[in-house]
C-alpha cells in the first residue's frame, strides 16, 4: 500500500470544498449535537471549518465497516482550546450514467483521545 502523501490529502480537501456548499450531509449523532451546542455552532460555521481543513490538519484514515461504501478521512481542528475529530467521507454513485458526488460529515465532535497530525510541522 502506497504511503498517504501530503499531496494526496490536499486533492482530497480540494473535492470537499467544492462539495460542502452543493452535496452534503451531516451526521446528527448525539456527541455532534452536543459539540455543536457547547461551541454555539450554526450550520454554517460548521461548513466553514471544514472549508478551512488543510493537509495538516489530517489525522487518518478510517476504513468504514457499518454500511458506509468506503473510506473516510479523519482532520482535527482546535477550536476552544480542544481538539474537534471530523470525519468526512465522499460518496459517489452513478444515475442512469450520471455520476453524483455527496460529501458526508459522520463525525464533528470533540475527540475522546489525542490526536495525531503526521503532515503538521513540529515546532
Amino acid at each position: 500500500m502506497t504511503p498517504l502523501s501530503q499531496q494526496l490529502a490536499e486533492v482530497f480537501l480540494d473535492e470537499v470544498r467544492s462539495l460542502v456548499r452543493s452535496s452534503f450531509f451531516l451526521h446528527r449523532s448525539e456527541k455532534t449535537e452536543r459539540t455543536r451546542s457547547e461551541l454555539g455552532f450554526t450550520n454554517e460555521q460548521l461548513k466553514e471549518v471544514i472549508e478551512s481543513l488543510t493537509a495538516e490538519d489530517f489525522s487518518e484514515i478510517a476504513v468504514e465497516l457499518d454500511g458506509s461504501s468506503g473510506t473516510a478521512w479523519v482532520f482535527g481542528k482546535k477550536i476552544s482550546g480542544r481538539d474537534i475529530y471530523i470525519k468526512l467521507e465522499i460518496s459517489r454513485f452513478s444515475n442512469s450514467g450520471d455520476e453524483k458526488s455527496t460529501l458526508y460529515c459522520w463525525s464533528f465532535h470533540f475527540s475522546d483521545r489525542p490526536m495525531s497530525y503526521p503532515f503538521k510541522s513540529r515546532e
